[in-house]
């Protein structure tokens, strides 16, 4: 089953002169959240699942950023955007294509985004005009310049300091030490600017499309003390049920293992901290969606402003010894999928949509 919601909230909502979209994409995201039937901290992504449309079968095209954007972005697959790596984007052979944000401006409405919507350089300037009205540009991710984060994430011990994700401390390294209890600083930034625009468009009276690209729980995994400390306390965490890479597995379905081989997993300390350390990144960057929601209800455009929220691909934490994507296996490319709508939209929310979803489908 395709993604009928989603079109028929695309549909709609180019049809109407009285709803807005928010359109929120999380780096690195699984679906591991309490909407998800998972004991996680993520009240606010909870919340918009209460409310909305959770689609339990979702997963992207392919597991890795670029790729993945220029897929859900252009709405088409890998082998039509010849987007399949980390160097090149649609535009190249395509510079017509009209894109998801681009649909909205060319309908008349301010296109503005926040963050990391597509992956830097791919396409370059964030696609510039093609995507983005001229309000929201030029088009603001923050720290973009070191790709991975704002603060550099590093480990105290007295007066010295320990460079854990590498040797400049923004990583990504190892998933043993690539953590720390420092705030993901640009995550909080793409907020500040997307609330911006947010009230920016309100004020104008227009209608608006506005993209917020969270970071977190991308590598480092970056997290206050208080987030780190729930899963501290919590004292559930386990290790993946199978450690090691499957039987009989071709190495081309492999990709890397934080670990001497595929068949000699990181020691169970190392994972249970690590997993603590993802947990902690996604209940902050929940906390950012928060600040989201509470501004859509501030600005009083609840009724007129649907939601769309999604990872960009999926994660694996030690399943099969793979600790990051960049795997076809089902934790690589499944994701977290949830649309809300306005409550006079289909009658309201708490719907599961157990059919298979795509997110080529968005578009």
């Amino acid at each position: 089953m395709k993604a009928a919601v989603a079109f028929a909230l695309l549909g709609a909502a180019v049809g109407r002169s009285n709803i807005n979209i928010v359109h929120i994409v999380v780096d690195d995201l699984r679906p591991e959240l309490g909407a998800y039937g998972m004991q996680r901290v993520t009240p606010n992504i909870d919340k918009l699942s209460k409310e909305g449309f959770t689609f339990d079968r979702a997963y992207t095209q392919q597991a890795v950023c670029g790729p993945s954007r220029n897929s859900f972005l252009s709405g088409r697959r890998p082998d039509a955007s010849r987007s399949w790596n980390m160097i090149n984007h649609f535009r190249e052979d395509h510079p017509n294509w009209t894109s998801l944000p681009g649909m909205f401006k060319k309908a008349g409405w301010d296109s503005m985004g926040s963050g990391k919507v597509y992956h830097p350089f791919l396409p370059p300037y964030w696609d510039g005009v093609k995507s983005w009205s001229d309000v929201s540009l030029p088009f603001e991710n923050p720290c973009w310049g070191y790709g991975i984060s704002c603060v550099p994430c590093v480990h105290t011990n007295g007066t010295e300091v320990e460079q854990v994700c590498s040797k400049d401390g923004f990583g990504p390294g190892s998933v043993k030490t690539c953590w720390c209890e420092v705030e993901a600083l640009e995550d909080i930034q793409t907020v500040d600017h997307g609330i911006y625009l947010l009230k920016r468009a309100k004020a104008a009276g227009r209608n608006f499309y506005l993209a917020f690209g969270l970071h977190k729980p991308h590598l480092p995994w970056q997290a206050s003390k208080k987030n780190f400390d729930i899963y501290r306390n919590w004292n559930k965490t386990t290790v993946a049920e199978h450690k090691t890479a499957p039987i009989g597995m071709p190495d081309i379905a492999f990709h890397s293992c934080d670990s001497k081989s595929p068949w000699e997993p990181i020691a169970d300390e190392d994972a249970i901290n690590a997993r603590i350390a993802y947990y902690a990144a996604t209940t902050g960057m929940d906390e950012q969606v928060g600040r989201i929601i509470a501004a859509v209800e501030e600005e009083g455009l609840t009724n007129s402003t649907a939601f769309v929220l999604h990872g960009d691909h999926g994660w694996q934490l030690g399943e099969h010894a793979e600790w990051r994507k960049n795997t076809n296996f089902e934790l690589g490319t499944k994701v977290p999928f949830i649309v809300k709508l306005p409550d006079w939209y289909l009658g309201g929310g708490g719907h599961r949509v157990g059919g298979l979803t795509e997110l080529v489908d968005l578009m």
